[in-house]
């Protein structure tokens, strides 16, 4: 299992260990992100299983790594909250256009068998992977992690949209 986290600038990551960068271009510009590893341990549960004779035996795996990556950059440690608001803000969209682009680089780096996306705000990272994979994504409280005003898009948004992503 492999978790995917953007720098939070309260948080102290002393114990992840730096990894080879992420490139991405945003708004135009080439960005570079500093990317941190580390593993917790996690407890799983014996596997159980019946034998012909009726048996119980038991097949202890012992714990299972959790792999965090941790990518950091400036844009990700300006955020006063794990979600930047206003959600329509140029600077807002280009965290997400960088955070999609990371998400997107380490998805091709580590080769996943799957590509569990937890909320809209990392869901364009599809656009940017280059190996197809299966995606399962999960939509879900909107009021809590913020909303998007309803805005009518013309040639003149969808073009400075384009130009950010």
């Amino acid at each position: 299992l492999i978790c995917v986290h953007a720098w939070f600038p309260t948080n102290n990551y002393s114990y992840a260990t730096k990894v080879e960068p992420i490139h991405a271009v945003v708004s135009g510009k080439p960005m570079v992100c500093n990317v941190y590893r580390y593993d917790k341990p996690v407890w799983v549960p014996p596997k159980r299983e019946v034998t012909e004779e009726g048996a119980e035996e038991e097949d202890c795996v012992g714990p299972a790594p959790i792999t965090f990556y941790i990518v950091d950059h400036p844009v990700f440690r300006r955020r006063g909250d794990i979600y930047p608001v206003p959600q329509t803000r140029k600077s807002t969209l280009q965290c997400y256009a960088l955070w999609s682009q990371a998400v997107a680089r380490l998805i091709d780096r580590l080769q996943p068998d799957l590509f569990h996306c937890p909320d809209f705000h990392a869901a364009m990272a599809v656009m940017y992977v280059e190996r197809p994979l299966p995606i399962a994504i999960m939509l879900h409280n909107a009021e809590y992690q913020g909303s998007i005003a309803t805005q009518h898009m013309g040639r003149k948004e969808a073009v400075w949209f384009g130009e950010i992503f």
